[in-house]
């Protein structure tokens, strides 16, 4: 009976210990995939701060070009319509291009009188 007793509480007990490797496997398991998770979101994060940087570089130097004295004088001059005092401005008017006359389209001969036709020739 003390044999019996020994193999049950063994038993048990490999069987506690199996329970408890494969809970902590398990677990394991979920954090490596939470961790490539978190790997792949981490590499997308990279990707979209490296895309808003370049874009923040292109915004700036586009400010600069912007802000420049010698910008703001050519827009006045070209867009804004405005002259430094002293200078005359001149508008030339675009001329509208000439309309084309339309070519008339001759009428179709009916198919009827282009057979009347040969057949009159051919008996004449």
């Amino acid at each position: 009976m003390g044999g019996l007793k020994f193999r049950l509480i063994a038993g048990s007990a490999i069987l506690l210990l199996l329970l408890i490797v494969g809970s902590l496997g398990y677990r394991t398991w979920q954090q490596v995939r939470r961790l490539d998770q978190l790997d792949r979101v981490e590499a997308d994060l990279q990707a979209q701060l490296r895309y808003e940087q370049e874009r923040n570089r292109q915004l700036q130097e586009k400010w600069k070009r912007v802000s420049s004295p010698e910008f703001l004088e050519e827009w006045a001059r070209v867009y804004g319509g405005m002259v430094l005092p002293g200078e005359v401005r001149l508008v030339v008017p675009q001329s509208e291009p000439p309309t084309p006359t339309p070519t008339p389209v001759p009428t179709p001969v009916p198919f009827w009188k282009q057979w009347w036709e040969t057949l009159r020739q051919w008996v004449q």
